[in-house]
């Protein structure tokens, strides 16, 4: 709103790199430990002139630090940080890479023009080139969240090119989960639980069952996942594709139209085992 002018410039050393990051791997990763470091998941919302915000409310940082930590991101990724600063004023960091590339030149802005050592209630400002960009950046990043060390993304043309940059968990999960942190964790936990309701209406519709659902069995079979998201996605698809149980006089599955569905806990089928585990319990065992 307000035109902003320079209150402090300085430049740090930069080592080139052969191939830089893509705007949106810089994007990505800048956006993943900035939640780990603000222990909170970032919020977007989409602007008209095709400016995608994340926002982080509540959020404290010393200028200096940020830039130290998050310049080179910054630049990549030609993200810029808003927040507030003293009094009244707005702060603005950008951090560019200098004609020598061997600097990046990092400044604060503000109307005044007086240096300030805060920016609070931080908001990072994306340009990009078309709304429906927006709305693909939008959708991966409100994926990232900073307890889990994978990104479960949707194998959209966009996303598949655009994450190329990453190591993902597999090639033949339905989803990508792009490797942020700790490999070691469960890639399942990233899913949200409308990704996992994609997953089961994957089943109920049309009988397939994503590797997913392998693991997930294993992992709760091992108790190392909660179970209970996947109770909630699955009850949230058996309502969204009409299909019911019924447990009165012995117990029942049909269809939205009145055909009769036979699960079987003995079938080879992870989704169709899973599936009868969560209606019934206690009445089948997992191992």
């Amino acid at each position: 709103m307000q035109k902003k002018v320079i209150a402090q410039s300085s430049n740090i050393p930069y080592k080139s790199l052969e191939t830089p990051p893509s705007n949106l791997a810089a994007a990505v990763e800048f956006i993943y430990l900035l939640s780990c470091d603000a222990e909170q998941n970032p919020t977007t919302y989409a602007a008209d002139d095709n400016v995608l915000w994340v926002y982080y409310p509540n959020s404290c940082f010393i200028c200096e630090e940020m830039f130290e930590r998050y310049s080179a991101f910054m630049a990549f990724s030609g993200i810029s940080i808003y927040g507030g600063a003293d009094g009244f004023e707005s702060g603005e960091l950008t951090a560019e890479i200098c004609s020598d590339n061997k600097h990046i030149c990092n400044k604060k802005k503000n109307v005044s023009g007086t240096d300030f050592e805060i920016i609070r209630d931080i908001a990072l400002k994306i340009p990009l080139e078309s709304s429906r960009i927006v709305g693909e950046y939008a959708k991966l990043i409100g994926n990232i969240s900073f307890r889990n060390s994978f990104l479960a993304a949707e194998r959209t043309d966009f996303a598949e090119k655009s994450l190329n940059e990453f190591e993902q968990k597999s090639d033949d999960t339905y989803y990508r989960y792009v490797i942020l942190g700790d490999r070691d964790e469960s890639y399942l936990n990233s899913l949200s639980v409308e990704q996992r309701k994609k997953l089961w209406i994957l089943y109920l519709t049309d009988g397939l069952s994503p590797i997913e659902f392998d693991d997930a069995f294993s992992e709760m079979e091992a108790n190392e996942i909660s179970v209970f998201p996947w109770e909630l996605a699955l009850r949230l698809a058996l309502e969204e594709t009409g299909i019911t149980v019924s447990y009165e006089n012995g117990y029942y599955v049909k269809t939205k139209n009145g055909s009769r569905i036979f699960p079987d806990f003995s079938s080879d089928i992870a989704a169709e085992k899973l599936f009868i585990k969560l209606i019934f319990p206690k009445k089948c065992v997992l191992s």
